[in-house]
């Protein structure tokens, strides 16, 4: 798990999921709810993604400063 952290570079709400425990669609929830509060949307790219089934959904890429937002979100 520790080769998802890489220095300054982003990450995906996956991975956020994935290092903090938490279920992937409370992570995009809270990424929406900071997008709503007024963080710079910029930091964070919606994008599709293929899940084990094989569907498409929604995650988001985060530049490093929407890491830095995650990261004091859930990592506090």
């Amino acid at each position: 798990m520790a080769n998802l952290v890489l220095v300054n570079q982003g990450m995906s709400s996956l991975d956020v999921a994935e290092l903090t425990g938490k279920q992937h669609q409370h992570v995009m929830r809270d990424i929406r709810s900071l997008l709503h509060q007024g963080v710079n949307g910029r930091n964070f790219a919606l994008v599709d993604y293929h899940d084990k089934k094989g569907e498409v959904r929604p995650c988001y890429n985060l530049t490093p400063k929407g890491k830095n937002y995650c990261d004091h979100k859930f990592m506090a």
